[in-house]
């Protein structure tokens, strides 16, 4: 799988990390799928970018990103460990 261009890699942190924030404080984030797709081809866009990836793909990204970052919050932690 291609990787993401840095400005879209960056825009999918933030708002996963906020997702996950919202999600272990019991509060739903915004987990639309063409939310989540909507935002990261808007990105490219704005930044001239295109991205190589399917939306389906896009959607799989977003979600592995959001679940680490879960995970991460959930135990107290703010940032993902290095690995």
């Amino acid at each position: 799988m291609a990787s993401l261009p840095l400005e879209v890699e960056r825009i999918l942190e933030e708002d996963a990390l906020e997702c996950a924030r919202r999600t272990a404080r019991y509060k739903f984030g915004r987990l639309s799928t063409t939310r989540i797709v909507s935002l990261l081809r808007k990105t490219a866009d704005e930044a001239g970018l295109s991205l190589d990836q399917d939306d389906p793909a896009l959607v799989e990204i977003w979600f592995a990103k959001y679940d680490e970052h879960v995970k991460v919050v959930r135990a107290g932690r703010e940032e993902p460990r290095s690995r």
